[in-house]
């Protein structure tokens, strides 16, 4: 028998299941009565809709099958089906939809057609995990689930009959159901009089009903979906050598320390000198304990600070669930995984791999979880990571035993097995010092070879001594850092690595004449994994920057032959037989078929050791200039990736910043050293700039404050590139409301532009616009419009009045105007540039077609605007729909201005009535504002009012009332609580605790508001009652 808990969770999420299920199925032949050639996927997902229908009415109806596993199955096809609702609902096609509302349907049929099609295989896999799980219970019950299933019927008196037969599971919500309590006065007293009463409800408050259930069991069922999706978690990297040998002894003791009684987590260190197998190890014991010891697994590269926040970001976003809020900080990211790992009731654990920098130990100390069910397993080669290790709990792994290192270099070498053999691989072996890494490159050199073991030792010999006297090496500065024991091993993966490297077969034509080369690149990266997404993107958009001849025999020949035509089955080739040489420890296929290396960082070490200064600086320049490439976007399309949270995005910024921070003059002459410098710094500023222009706000913020100062040192402080690169970061200020230091960047920046280039400088013309705007923030007004006066000035005797640069700036003047509530004269104003831009268009005077177009978008964006804050709903909707048809195709969705057409859009239809297309178009705003300017900013504050105004029209009281307090909130902070719309936001915030039946809390926040503002000596306390009284008797007028 389930507990009563589980029981209500599983009856509540099937009959929320039906409720929704039945939606779908009359979207779904609404929208197939509309068009002709539906997909035919799609046709057959709607039978397998009904049958999840159907099953749930069965799991309602057989108390037996109210389980905690079919609770949570049901819960992901909840959230599923409620998603798929959403988006049907806003394509399904009306009978008389204006143009307007077929656009809008358009566009969000362009975003949602595939993730329709994810959604319904996704209800398909859960219908299968669902009859598995019954099965397991009554297998007699899935023989009537068949019945059921042909005679399945989806109307509306079933969905009557479901919710009278749940009725005695949702006791506990009835007092959440305002709309009905009048109704179901004695409800409590049985199921019977619950029953008959529900029966007599009319058919259109069902959704009320329904969507009030939801709202109740929300905070259970996402609960139930976030640990559906971290039961069985387990991101341990493919990457256990099939040689693996030994270490039984080691396992064995993690094995016993998994046994201990604890009363909180236990942190395990695993400590050895590099390439000596910890990973493998490590990899090994996931593998023997999972499913068993432990319910989920979870990976963490600690190799950098960067490195951890990456892993601990790929964790939360595949598991949270999908209706919690979106994070943007690294730091709340953590402490969210964190938290979960000392919540949850399965055992799991935790592995931090390569922790070998000491800077790094606080990190990964604060972010270990408590919970008494939880492993954490540390690899490290420095001593320091001990701290971190519980009594008892510090395994010390020692180079393999005589028999396991020579029974590895025979199966790394392919040899059977015979005692000669293995008397040879004893001598091999101890000369390598026993050390996996090398033993494993040995074995590889000599199966490749087909060598006598006897032959070995003395070729190993001469390459070490050529290891050790090429005098290019810098090879005594890395071994100052190393122990004796460290050297000798290190010397032995060097050159055993030269003696692989030698069998790299060069061919004679195409890209694998350059296998080396890219051997080099990959160990001239920031990370052992190294993904073929970069190399790709350069190739494909990179022209050549010098003749074939010399460029075959630079760094970035590999590249150099794949320029416009990148072969990724030759990719794989390569990488297949730098894994079969054991130059790399290997690489994998990711899900959207990209491969990726993964490179040990022994090797990488010697890679960049073993390259001559000079094309050692141009490797890392080359690098540098490859990630600058991956980010940036092609001329007139979106981003080539993502540019909301996009792991590897953040990864390669924060992997430029970090080198170019750290970086010291190369080995050389000074002069050299500086101009290396300033190629890298060029390169950094290219991808600030790249940045900026996708809208990523903080991230220019960020990296700004870093590169001007180096900037002002390699190229002084009055130079072009201080200039451009300080005039991107002023601006980015203005976006995130810094406007005080906006226009102190600005007005340090305007001299030196004029100094340069002189007054009417495309520059010098810039930096007056992002001053104005500035100032425009702060609300110095008469200033803000007298400089744009005068770049307007500058602008039309420079370029003409009728250039797209003036009639931008226009535009800029009619948004001041509009900031100073002077909307009828802002709208005058984007009018005039509208007609502007329609008699230039077929003219000679009109300027490139690409700005002309970006110059009518942000003319419809602006006069939007401006009828939003004039009151004009329908034309608000028609201008910032012509602004999104453009950005959508031009800039693509995360880019800001695309976002702010979201929002004003959202706005006008809320206004409109049309409140569940305004809370799309308000939620995917919200996601993105967050993400890209943060939680706290204006901007994302503004959209969570509107998206809390649009849930409260609707009734959705809890959801408004989380949305109100965070606007609130935010608010007070950024403008205080005597600010208007603060002021208002606590009165609204008021109205819904009162809807809610929340009287007193109702009161309380507005005394407390106003209580703040005593302190500030805004009122007296004599004050408060009155203003709390009238305060209380405006909500229902001022909302």
């Amino acid at each position: 028998m389930a507990d009563p808990l589980t029981a209500l969770g599983a009856a509540a999420a099937a009959s929320q299941f039906v409720a929704q299920g039945l939606k779908i199925t009359i979207h779904f032949y609404q929208a197939f009565q509309k068009i002709k050639e539906a997909p035919e996927n799609i046709r057959k997902a709607l039978a397998e809709v009904e049958q999840l229908i159907s099953i749930s009415k069965l799991i309602i109806q057989n108390e037996s099958l109210q389980t905690d596993s079919i609770a949570s199955t049901l819960g992901i096809c909840l959230r599923d089906i409620t998603k798929l609702e959403s988006i049907l609902r806003k394509v399904s096609p009306g009978e008389d939809a204006s143009k307007s509302e077929k656009f809008r349907k358009a566009v969000v049929t362009a975003f949602k057609e595939d993730a329709i099609t994810k959604l319904l295989a996704s209800l398909d896999r859960e219908k299968m995990n669902l009859s598995l799980c019954m099965h397991e219970i009554n297998s007699s019950l899935l023989g009537s689930i068949g019945i059921q299933l042909q005679g399945a019927q989806t109307t509306a008196g079933e969905l009557l009959l479901v919710i009278s037969d749940s009725a005695r599971n949702i006791r506990t919500v009835v007092d959440v159901l305002p709309g009905i309590a009048e109704q179901v006065t004695t409800i409590h007293d049985s199921f019977l009089d619950i029953s008959d009463r529900l029966s007599k409800i009319s058919a259109d408050l069902l959704p009320a009903i329904i969507s009030l259930i939801q709202a109740k069991h929300e905070e259970m069922m996402s609960v139930l979906v976030g640990s559906s999706k971290t039961q069985g978690y387990f991101n341990v990297p493919n990457r256990l050598s099939r040689h693996f040998v030994g270490r039984d002894d080691v396992l064995q003791q993690l094995h016993q320390l998994c046994g201990r009684e604890r009363q909180s987590s236990i942190t395990i260190v695993l400590r050895a000198l590099g390439g000596q197998g910890k990973s493998q190890v490590a990899m090994k014991f996931c593998q023997e304990t999972r499913g068993s010891t432990f319910e989920s697994t979870f990976w963490i590269d600690a190799s950098s600070e960067l490195s951890v926040n990456k892993s601990i970001l790929n964790f939360y976003l595949q598991t949270r669930p999908s209706s919690s809020e979106k994070l943007d900080s690294a730091e709340a990211i953590a402490e969210y995984v964190r938290d979960h790992f000392e919540r949850t009731n399965e055992p799991w654990l935790i592995v931090f791999d390569n922790l070998d920098e000491p800077e790094n130990v606080p990190i990964v100390r604060d972010f270990i979880p408590t919970s008494k069910l939880g492993l954490v397993l540390i690899t490290s080669r420095h001593a320091d990571a001990l701290v971190l290790a519980d009594s008892g709990c510090n395994i010390e792994l020692e180079a393999l035993s005589d028999m396991s290192a020579s029974e590895l270099l025979v199966r790394a070498a392919n040899l059977d097995p015979t005692s000669s053999s293995s008397e040879q691989a004893l001598i091999i072996s101890t000369k390598l010092s026993n050390h996996p890494l090398a033993i494993v490159q040995a074995g590889s050199y000599i199966s490749r070879r087909k060598l006598p073991l006897s032959d070995f030792v003395h070729q190993y010999e001469r390459h070490l001594q050529l290891v050790l006297t090429q005098n290019h090496l810098p090879l005594s500065q890395y071994q100052r850092r190393l122990n004796n024991e460290e050297k000798a091993t290190s010397l032995s993966v060097f050159a055993t690595w030269e003696l692989s490297l030698a069998q790299l077969q060069q061919e004679q034509i195409g890209p694998k004449m350059f296998k080396e080369d890219l051997l080099n690149l990959l160990g001239f990266t920031y990370s052992i994994e190294v993904p073929e997404d970069i190399f790709a993107v350069f190739c494909a958009n990179i022209k050549p920057w010098n003749s074939m001849e010399i460029m075959r025999k630079a760094p970035g020949s590999y590249l150099a032959e794949q320029l416009g035509n990148w072969k990724s089955t030759t990719y794989v080739e390569v990488l297949a037989e730098f894994l079969d040489l054991a130059l790399i420890q290997g690489y994998n296929r990711r899900e959207d078929g990209c491969y990726q290396a993964f490179v040990h960082p022994l090797v990488k070490d010697w890679i960049m050791l073993r390259i001559p200064e000079e094309p050692s600086a141009e490797y890392r320049i080359l690098m540098m200039e490859i990630l600058t490439e991956a980010m940036d976007p092609t001329d007139g399309q979106p981003g080539l990736l993502p540019l909301a949270l996009d792991l590897d995005g953040l990864a390669t910024e924060t992997e430029l910043n970090q080198v170019l921070a750290d970086q010291e003059t190369p080995r050389g002459s000074p002069g050299y050293g500086t101009e290396y410098l300033k190629r890298l710094l060029r390169a950094q500023n290219s991808l600030l700039k790249t940045m900026f222009e996708c809208g990523r706000m903080h991230q220019v913020e960020r990296m700004g404050r870093h590169l001007i100062p180096l900037n002002d040192r390699l190229f002084g402080a009055i130079s072009m590139e201080s200039v451009s690169l300080g005039a991107n970061i002023a601006e980015a200020l203005c976006h995130l409301d810094k406007y005080l230091e906006a226009e102190s960047l600005a007005r340090r920046l305007l001299p030196q532009s004029i100094a340069l280039d002189g007054t009417e400088s495309a520059k010098s013309r810039y930096i007056l616009k992002i001053l104005a705007r500035a100032l425009n923030g702060r609300e110095r007004y008469e200033e803000a419009l007298a400089i744009l006066d005068q770049s307007l000035e500058l602008e039309a005797r420079v370029l003409g009045s009728h250039s797209n640069s003036v009639l931008d700036g226009m535009l800029d003047l009619a948004q001041m105007l509009d900031c100073q509530q002077r909307h009828a004269e802002a709208i005058a104003k984007c009018l005039e540039v509208k007609a502007a831009l329609a008699a230039l268009t077929g003219s000679n005077e009109m300027d490139d077609s690409m700005n002309t177009d970006k110059t009518r978008c942000k003319c419809s964006y602006a006069l939007g605007c401006a009828y939003y804050n004039a009151e004009r709903w329908p034309e608000t909707a028609e201008e910032m729909e012509l602004s999104l048809q453009y950005n959508l195709t031009s800039r693509g969705e995360t880019h800001l201005e695309t976002i702010f057409c979201f929002m004003y859009l959202g706005l006008s239809l809320a206004k409109m009535g049309k409140l569940e297309e305004s809370e799309y178009y308000h939620c995917k705003t919200d996601e993105l504002l967050s993400a890209i300017l943060g939680p706290a900013n204006s901007r994302t504050l503004f959209n969570a009012f509107g998206l809390a105004w649009c849930l409260w029209k609707q009734r959705k009281l809890l959801q408004a009332e989380e949305h109100y307090r965070r606007a609130y909130e935010g608010y007070l902070i950024l403008r205080g609580g005597g600010y208007g719309i603060t002021k208002y936001l606590v009165r609204c915030l008021a109205l819904v605790l009162r809807d809610r039946g929340l009287e007193d809390e109702c009161e309380q926040l507005i005394r407390h508001h106003y209580k703040q503002l005593v302190n500030d000596q805004v009122f007296t306390e004599e004050d408060i009652d009155g203003i709390a009284q009238e305060t209380l008797s405006q909500c229902v007028d001022d909302c």
